[in-house]
């Protein structure tokens, strides 16, 4: 049997959390229980026809997704596949619905703050990259900047 790469277990991860949030998003579509999420980070009060959107939504995560892998390859963290991984999925999760529906499914309700599985991971990759850049400060291990 052929030995899998170890970049392939990350690409199948991804995929998986890509198509679990959709799978969540598309039933909470069928049983109306979601939130059409039509902001657009900085560009909420232009007003912007759907084609726009979508390509300032395509730029931004597309530059987002490049200056994260900068700022990430500047650390030798043993965490930076997964951080990556995490943050990018979100993101093309959350894309896909910009680009199918116009607005992002959001679907669990906690307080005033409405979010999604895809913005879940995001947050979660971010905050492993925090805890990852402060353990190895703590622990006095040389952050190794490229």
């Amino acid at each position: 049997m052929a030995k899998i790469s170890h970049n392939y277990y990350y690409i199948i991860f991804t995929f998986v959390i890509v198509a679990i949030d959709q799978i969540i998003k598309a039933q909470m579509t069928f049983k109306e229980l979601f939130v059409k999420n039509e902001e657009l980070f900085l560009f909420n009060d232009l007003n912007l026809s759907y084609s726009n959107k979508l390509f300032l939504a395509i730029i931004m995560n597309i530059i987002f997704i490049f200056i994260f892998w900068i700022i990430l390859n500047r650390f030798n963290l043993k965490t930076k596949k997964t951080i990556f991984l995490l943050v990018s999925s979100g993101l093309i999760s959350n894309l896909i619905d910009r680009i199918f529906k116009s607005y992002v499914v959001d679907y669990i309700v906690v307080s005033n703050i409405v979010f999604n599985l895809a913005d879940m991971v995001i947050w979660i990759g971010v905050l492993l990259f925090i805890f990852s850049i402060f353990k190895d400060l703590f622990m006095m291990k040389d952050i190794n900047y490229e």
